[in-house]
């Protein structure tokens, strides 16, 4: 027997879900790793599904924060969940687009991308 379509989409909903039921949870471990080891790049995994990596800079008392994610397996939804999981005192707006981790270039053929906030 083989999947169909709505077995995929069944899939991808429970995938989902598990991502928004933990989000909230392993987005903040994760920066604190993050901000312990500030220079480096802490990588992990959401909800079982979302790879993603963050790398805290600090100079002085700003902090700038990257973040790494796979454009083919994150949805926006995701990422909007992400980000505010990270950051919910500041707006998408204050988000800016990266080249590339301060640590390493990103991995385009699985259409990695990498924002950055700063703030302190």
């Amino acid at each position: 027997m083989q999947p169909n379509a709505a077995d995929y989409e069944a899939l991808a909903d429970d995938r989902a879900e598990r991502f928004a039921a933990v989000v909230g949870v392993e987005a903040p471990q994760l920066l604190a790793d993050a901000r312990a080891n500030h220079g480096e790049e802490v990588r992990g995994v959401i909800g079982t599904t979302q790879p993603l990596g963050l790398v805290v800079h600090l100079v002085e008392t700003i902090e700038e924060t990257y973040v790494a994610v796979f454009g083919d397996t994150t949805s926006l939804a995701q990422l909007q969940l992400l980000l505010v999981a990270l950051y919910p005192e500041h707006g998408f707006n204050e988000w800016r687009p990266e080249a590339r981790l301060p640590t390493r270039e990103l991995d385009l053929r699985r259409g990695e991308f990498c924002l950055s906030i700063v703030h302190g």
